[in-house]
């Protein structure tokens, strides 16, 4: 077995890697929690890691996901298979995993690490703008466990990518540069903060978006065709549900309308993934599955090909009535109406009349795929706030 393949092992869900711990502790071993982007590994990880090592038996990595990522753009520089792959190469880790949220709560609460381990720009709760380390050491605590500060040198990816790659054009880093100078980050959070009595309604398509991860074998014996053999994969609530779930975390109501498959409907799953305060309002196509985009990545991470899974027609007469009845009868409830028209069918003429005429505030995306491109267009909507 190669080195590589060994480090792979590493790398599991969530879920399993809170099975290994659980079985650890019970076999009398101590387990030491690391959390964080993970973008540019450097030598502040590496000692942070280190520290985390000679205070644990076992030293658990978990990393954001590329969704939850909000270092600005362009961030982060390196997806998280290949973040996930550079932790799993280093000697004191035993177990990765990639976290789906925003947070480490989830993780703590599922892991239950004796240690967690956060570099000392943490020590001061005042000087993390986010609140969230308060809320970790609580979750630690819960579980009986400890909050560590390792005093390794501290160093930030984010500046280390800014100054010594060309992640940001020249435009951007000057409009950067003033924005950061004539914006009061008090007042931001101020208006994000009276967004949240807001009840918001999202219409559009939901998509399962499905990746999935191999490794390069080469040329077909029998076709010119490459080859990959499968390792693992992934699937999220994509395209108007993953809208949902991002309003969801700004405002305390959010309704989804949406329509899912008379077969492969993967209702279960998607309600799931629906954050609490996201309301589903599905109906059901007559003859068409729940759109599913299949994506194909080589071990870089770099896309080799996409499978779609729909029915580029899927709405009949009897859906475009049930939805546009629900519309007449609900949408003045709204104070906001997010159409996010990822341009698979599902929004017809009826439902842009409606909303474009009674919606209190509207805002619409269009978006172009394979299957719409020189189609889909913005400007069939008359009106956007």
């Amino acid at each position: 077995m190669t080195t590589n393949s060994q480090n792979r092992k590493k790398i599991m869900r969530l879920e399993e890697v809170a099975d290994r711990v659980a079985r650890l502790k019970h076999e009398g071993h101590s387990v030491a929690l690391c959390h964080g982007t993970f973008d540019l590994l450097h030598v502040g990880h590496i000692k942070h890691i280190e520290f985390a090592k000679e205070i644990a038996d076992h030293v658990v990595v978990t990393l954001t996901a590329d969704d939850f990522v909000s270092k600005g753009p362009g961030r982060p520089a390196f997806n998280e298979r290949l973040r996930a792959d550079q932790m799993a190469a280093l000697a004191d880790v035993s177990l990765v995993a990639i976290n789906h949220a925003v947070t480490a709560i989830n993780v703590i609460n599922a892991i239950q690490p004796n240690f967690y381990i956060k570099g000392s720009d943490y020590k001061n709760p005042s000087d993390d703008v986010t609140g969230n380390i308060d809320k970790e050491t609580a979750a630690v605590r819960k579980h009986g466990g400890e909050v560590m500060f390792s005093d390794a040198v501290t160093f930030s990816s984010s500046q280390l990518l800014n100054e010594r790659f060309e992640i940001l054009s020249t435009e951007t880093k000057s409009f950067l540069g003033r924005i950061k100078h004539s914006i009061d980050f008090a007042a931001v959070s101020s208006l994000l903060a009276s967004l949240k009595e807001n009840k918001v309604l999202v219409l559009g398509d939901a998509i399962i978006d499905e990746y999935r991860y191999t490794k390069a074998l080469g040329q077909s014996g029998k076709y010119n065709v490459a080859c990959a053999k499968y390792e693992s994969a992934e699937k999220f609530a994509g395209g108007a549900l993953a809208v949902a779930n991002h309003v969801a975390s700004l405002v305390a109501d959010v309704t989804v309308l949406t329509g899912l498959g008379s077969y492969s409907t993967e209702e279960e799953f998607i309600r799931e993934k629906l954050c609490g305060n996201v309301s589903p309002q599905f109906h059901y196509f007559t003859d068409a599955p729940t759109i599913k985009k299949s994506r194909y990545l080589d071990d870089d991470g770099i896309r080799l090909f996409e499978v779609y899974e729909y029915d580029q027609n899927p709405v009949c007469e009897r859906f475009n009535e049930e939805l546009c009845k629900w519309l007449t009868n609900n949408i003045d409830g709204f104070d906001l109406v997010i159409m996010p028209d990822f341009g698979n069918g599902l929004i017809t003429a009826e439902m842009i009349e409606i909303c474009t005429s009674k919606a209190k505030k509207l805002a619409i995306n269009t978006q172009v795929n394979s299957g719409n491109r020189g189609f889909h267009r913005i400007n069939k909507y008359p009106r956007a706030d």
